[in-house]
């Protein structure tokens, strides 16, 4: 699962058991909510007979798959592996382009929607108004999907969702922030695909990267109904400074509310505590007491100074954000564990983005101990100077451990170690 195990564990004796531990547990928490795992411990195929989390369902029309987001393209592969050619059809649009069986897939794009985005939502919509009473809807859906799926509004216009995303990113909005605007400009989030999905049943399976599982904000919630969200937009958009630059167009649909409807099953199947309790384990069988954090949130600066004065083995999982201060390369994972060096860490300190990508960088992460602290200190490097320019990864690149996963084919959140 890490591409460049070796090159990390490159280090002096006395560093590299700690490190061995730490990355066991990384890869054991992003394996644990994989869809190859995951997908065939609540999809069963028993001669005709479909189950679906324990419950039986019934096939009286066609089966077709829809999928959105950035673990979708491993969830189809995995259905299909179970299901094969009962699916009748399906259009999954996620990180790969391909066909499996009767599934197409489509490349999505991500952090921002593009106009390959419009017309992969077109196509899903016009499969999705062919199915009539007695067809079922397996919808898959994970973190990546609000980018990757999208249909603005009447005048809303694509680049306009685009800047308005990247402005409230770039000025430090939370998930739950994004996802509310996002859903009030949208004719597809917030429950509303259901409604182009009716009259079938509609089961979704979905892989959760938000903290507490908020179903509304995992890709935006396409079936799960959200009512009244319109108002807090607007809020959100006045509080970041930005209600004045949006355009009038922006500003009607906000006051358009198109109610959605949620599906008859909204079933989570992986989520960031289930990684965090695999990763808790390694840690627990390799004789390492630690305390074990959910639903982490907050700037990197507050977590990371929380993590080093406490002084305590941990495993903590959620999602941190990063203000963009420069034109450098890196991400909230890897800014972190530079910000717990800086402070003063006496430890191992990791943290990894479970879908492999970690801001504008080709890293998941970082880990990093006092090892890590003398080649900086041998290098004179300013890490204050990193920090300012948004460039961690140009720092672990000079140092090492930089973590490389590639996409892994899940996204579950953050994962994040220190090991005193």
């Amino acid at each position: 699962m890490i591409e460049n195990r070796d090159e990390l564990l490159n280090v002096p004796y006395r560093f590299r058991k700690r490190r061995e531990i730490a990355i066991k547990a990384l890869e054991s928490a992003i394996i644990s909510v994989h869809p190859d795992t995951v997908i065939p411990e609540h999809v069963k195929k028993i001669g005709d007979e479909i189950e679906i989390s324990g419950i039986p369902v019934k096939k009286r029309g066609k089966i077709a798959v829809f999928g959105m987001g950035k673990a979708s393209y491993h969830m189809g592969i995995a259905l299909h592996r179970i299901l094969g050619d009962v699916i009748d059809e399906g259009v999954i649009v996620s990180i790969k382009e391909g066909k499996v069986g009767n599934i197409v897939f489509k490349r999505g794009s991500h952090p921002f929607p593009d106009e390959e985005t419009l017309k992969n939502t077109e196509k899903i919509l016009d499969m999705a108004k062919s199915l009539r009473e007695g067809d079922l809807a397996i919808v898959l859906i994970s973190g990546g999907g609000s980018s990757m799926f999208c249909m603005p509004k009447y005048g809303v216009s694509l680049e306009e969702i685009r800047e308005i995303t990247e402005s409230l990113m770039k000025k430090g909005a939370d998930i739950w922030e994004l996802n509310v605007v996002r859903r009030s400009l949208s004719m597809v989030k917030g429950g509303k695909f259901t409604r182009y999905l009716r009259p079938a049943k509609v089961i979704s399976l979905i892989i959760s990267d938000v903290v507490d599982n908020h179903l509304p904000s995992i890709a935006s919630g396409p079936t799960v109904a959200v009512k009244n969200e319109e108002r807090k937009a607007e809020e959100i958009l006045r509080r970041y400074g930005i209600w004045d630059q949006v355009s009038e167009g922006v500003k009607r649909a906000l006051k358009e509310e198109i109610r959605g409807e949620s599906a008859d099953m909204n079933l989570i199947i992986a989520d960031n505590r289930m990684a965090v309790s695999h990763a808790s384990m390694v840690l627990a069988l390799n004789g390492i007491e630690h305390q074990i954090y959910h639903s982490v949130i907050g700037s990197v600066e507050e977590i990371s100074k929380a993590m080093v004065n406490q002084n305590l083995s941990a495993i903590m999982g959620g999602e941190s954000t990063a203000k963009v201060r420069g034109n450098g390369r890196g991400g909230r994972n890897q800014e972190l564990v530079l910000r717990a060096m800086k402070t003063g860490s006496k430890g191992l300190v990791a943290s990894v983005g479970t879908d492999g990508i970690d801001g504008n960088s080709p890293y998941a992460g970082a880990i990093a101990d006092e090892y890590t602290a003398e080649i900086s200190n041998k290098k004179g490097l300013d890490m204050e100077e990193f920090l300012k320019n948004s460039d961690s990864s140009s720092f672990f690149e000079r140092v090492g451990g930089a973590i490389k996963t590639g996409f892994t084919g899940t996204n579950v959140a953050d994962i994040i170690l220190h090991i005193v």
